[in-house]
């Protein structure tokens, strides 16, 4: 997928889907999806991970379905509750966003036709698409951001501070495994949040499939990355990014771990940084 661009009112949208390298020396089609909306002033976004396993062959198609129901969700969301100011009045409309969503991912994977498909009852039907999903809509008074699966979204602040939406580390799987959107409880399982207002010094959202957190050396790493995002958007401008985002990111799977990536950036930008502490290997180019 060609990089994204995408400028509302309030915030504006840099992102990226791009095949890892492991699947491009195998002939294998991305298995991440990502669908952008401009609504309201503001952004709406999903980033899905298809689970690419033996059980889960169609989840590539899962991914988009995913991305795009979830998008098409926040976007309604935002134009019938846009006024809106109250937390405890939006808390309780977004508590029925996630089986929104579920409900429309499981509509279309039903009415989708595959032929491995043909004959299986719904439940095993949906393991056949099985993805994880990331989405934040963000406005100019609030945010409401959801997570199913592994994947990360990180917050910057205009100090560079760096910080996670998620408090807590989940024990509960290891390895590849992750809850997905084909489980029967998915929407219950459904991290999301309602922020209102949003930290005037919050300068940038990262959302990512775990394949980009998964090619750094570390954590911290992977959180100065999301800094440097921030810097070179100042800097350059998200139009030049553009032309370098993909690059980019093809690069980070050649030299991480193989997998596809996606990233979305949603940013506001304030005032000029320096790049004096930007990585050299992002500054590239």
């Amino acid at each position: 997928m060609v990089a994204i661009l995408k400028e509302g009112k309030y915030w504006s949208i840099l992102a990226s889907s791009r095949q890892g390298a492991a699947h491009r020396r195998k002939g294998v089609v991305n298995q991440d999806a990502l669908s952008v909306s401009v609504v309201q002033g503001g952004i709406a976004v999903a980033v899905a991970d298809g689970h690419g396993s033996p059980t889960s062959p169609y989840s590539h198609l899962g991914a988009r379905f995913a991305a795009e129901a979830a998008c098409e969700q926040l976007k309604e969301f935002a134009e019938r509750n846009i006024k809106i100011r109250n937390y405890q009045t939006l808390n309780d409309l977004a508590a029925k966003v996630p089986q929104a969503i579920v409900q429309e991912w499981r509509r279309r994977v039903d009415e989708s036709c595959v032929d491995e498909a043909m004959g299986l009852e719904l439940r095993k039907k949906r393991i056949l698409f099985g993805t994880t999903l990331l989405c934040a809509l963000l406005v100019k008074d609030w945010a409401l951001l959801l997570q199913l699966g592994d994947g990360d979204i990180l917050c910057v602040y205009d100090n560079d501070e760096v910080t996670t939406v998620w408090h807590g580390v989940s024990e509960e799987f290891v390895g590849e495994e992750t809850h997905s959107l084909c489980e029967d409880n998915a929407e219950s399982i459904t991290q999301w949040k309602i922020i209102v207002p949003i930290e005037p010094k919050l300068a940038l959202l990262l959302l990512s499939t775990d394949g980009y957190n998964k090619s750094f050396a570390s954590e911290a790493d992977f959180r100065k990355a999301a800094v440097d995002w921030y810097h070179l958007l100042l800097e350059h401008g998200a139009e030049k990014l553009r032309e370098k985002i993909d690059e980019w990111l093809d690069q980070t799977s050649d030299q991480g771990c193989g997998d596809d990536i996606t990233v979305a950036l949603l940013y506001r930008a304030k005032k000029a940084i320096s790049l004096a502490r930007i990585a050299p290997w992002l500054a590239r180019g």
